[in-house]
Order: C-alpha cells, then structure tokens, then sequence
C-alpha cells in the first residue's frame, strides 16, 4: 500500500476517534479537530497527486456536502455543526468512493447503537410513532420546520461515535481503494 494512502488512513481513523471520544465525554466535535483538515485534505492531494489529487479531495467533499443537503432537505436539520464538519473532513481525506462507503456503515452503525437503547428504554415503538408523526406533519401537514427529533422521549445519540465507527469499518474493509 502507499505510503500516501496509509498516512490519509491514520490521518482519518485518528481525526474520527478524536471526535467519537469528545463528543460522548462533551457532546460536541470540536472545530480544531476538523476544520484543519478541511484544508489539509485537498493541499494533501495536491501536493502528493498534483491536479487529480486535487480534483479526488474536491470530489469527496462536493459529494459529502451535496448528501448532507439532500438529507437536510427531505428530513430537516437532525445533524449538528459538527457533525457536519467532521463527515466534510472524512469526505476531503477520503475521495467521493471512500465517502460513500462511509457513510453506507455510518447509517448502519447508528442503527445497530441506537436500536438496542431504544428497546431497552421501551421506546422503540414511540419513536417509529413520532418519526411517522413528524414526517406527516412536515409532507402532509404543511410545516417545514419540523426536526427530526422534535417531540423525542430518546434523548440524543452521540452521533460522532457511529460516524467513527462507520468510518473505521469502511477504512478497514477488504477491497475498498481509494
């Protein structure tokens, strides 16, 4: 393996473990940890690839940031700053292929933890309940500015936590390149 591609991985395994840790003991990602990359991704790219580099680093972002709108605007505002900078980072570091499988085990990450808390909290059907409520209310009802968790008993998932682990899984899967 490359060394570029090697350094890309520590780089991002280690930006995504910073972030689980800090989110779950504050509940917040922090802008040191990822608007620096942000900057560092596409100059890392460059500096290494030259113009396709560049282009790669661009492409994972545009990606990131263009799936981050589309999922705001059909189910509203649900992730935080963040969150939002962090998975841009992952997209800048990563590519637009790398980017996607990412967020594919991030989804199923946040299912696989939250699933469990809400069945053992006895909430699992309330919370089916409210996100169909919620939805009707946004699609059917006429009020755009219903969130996601607006009404919620659950409280609120460090979703920092599954973005690493979702990250994490799709770094270390046989057969992904970038």
């Amino acid at each position: 393996m490359a060394r570029e591609v090697l350094v890309t991985a520590g780089w991002i395994a280690a930006v995504v473990i910073i972030a689980a840790v800090t989110d779950a003991l504050r509940g917040k990602i922090y802008n040191w940890v990822t608007l620096p990359l942000l900057v560092l991704g596409p100059a890392w790219h460059f500096t290494t690839r030259g113009l396709d580099g560049l282009w790669f680093s661009l492409a994972g972002l545009g990606t990131m940031i263009g799936i981050l709108i589309a999922l705001t605007l059909v189910a509203g505002p649900g992730f935080k700053g963040g969150d939002l900078k962090l998975l841009a980072a992952i997209g800048a570091l990563g590519g637009w292929h790398f980017v996607l499988w990412a967020l594919l085990f991030t989804s199923l990450s946040g299912l696989v933890l939250a699933v469990p808390v809400m069945i053992r909290r006895g909430i699992f059907a309330y919370t089916l309940k409210n996100m169909a409520v919620n939805l009707s209310m946004r699609y059917g009802g006429g009020r755009r500015d219903v969130a996601v968790s607006e009404g919620s008993r659950g409280g609120k998932l460090p979703y920092g936590i599954c973005i690493a682990l979702g990250t994490l899984i799709a770094l270390y899967t046989p057969g992904l390149h970038w």
